[in-house]
């Protein structure tokens, strides 16, 4: 979990610092000055136009934020159970079910079912050691606070409050991704103000998320409870 918060923190302050160079941009008129190997300067006016194309990319890094911060909760997740050697026997209801459709969903063809059934079967009777995969969480793509409770129901851990404005940021990004509308019609739609709240409203909420995760594995809560 040390990996995921340290991770999390890093694209945090990576969003705060590019958050806080935009905010600038509200200020006044800025320049990008340089001065080449030879010693020779120039200079680049930042303008309205790409004013909006700096304020329209927050959403790719907020959303990138978000989608890290929860595939990463799950990798902790998959790592404690393995790196506690837990049986089918010893893990909690949620977790079993997982294990059991992320096994399912290895069948390709038909007659690769009854070996399959057969190898879950021993590995439930011999108490083996199970792994849990990332993919076995049903991810759809587009993360948003619906999507994240639906993970959150999957493997256990405590529900978040909150979190509406992630769906603002997911679908900006989609837009943005899919070509859908420019930076700059998405930049011109959100002042900085806009923005630091959508920001800040984020990070809160992610912070709860991983604090919620950080319990759950602390308290063991992916085994099950005699």
């Amino acid at each position: 979990m040390k990996i995921t918060r340290c991770e999390y923190d890093k694209r945090k302050n990576e969003i705060i610092k590019y958050m806080n160079a935009v905010k600038l941009l509200d200020a006044g008129t800025y320049s990008i000055q340089c001065v080449d190997i030879l010693g020779q300067s120039s200079s680049m006016q930042i303008d309205d136009e790409l004013s909006k194309i700096l304020k329209a990319n927050s959403f790719i890094l907020l959303y990138n934020l978000i989608e890290s911060t929860i595939v990463n909760s799950i990798k902790a997740v998959s790592n404690s159970i393995q790196n506690d050697e837990l049986t089918y026997e010893q893990l909690s209801e949620s977790i079993k079910r997982l294990w059991i459709k992320q096994e399912a969903r290895k069948i390709r063809e038909k007659n690769q079912s009854i070996e399959l059934v057969q190898r879950i079967a021993e590995t439930i009777l011999n108490w083996e050691f199970l792994s849990l995969q990332v993919d076995s969480v049903s991810i759809s793509g587009n993360i948003d606070t619906q999507e994240i409770r639906k993970i959150t129901q999957q493997i256990g851990w405590e529900q978040s409050k909150d979190g509406r404005e992630l769906v603002t940021i997911k679908n900006k990004r989609n837009n943005l991704a899919h070509g859908e509308y420019t930076f700059s019609d998405i930049g011109k739609e959100y002042s900085i103000k806009d923005l630091e709240e959508l920001k800040n409203k984020t990070l809160l909420y992610l912070d709860d998320v991983l604090s919620k995760v950080e319990t759950y594995i602390a308290e063991e809560r992916y085994k099950l409870k005699r």
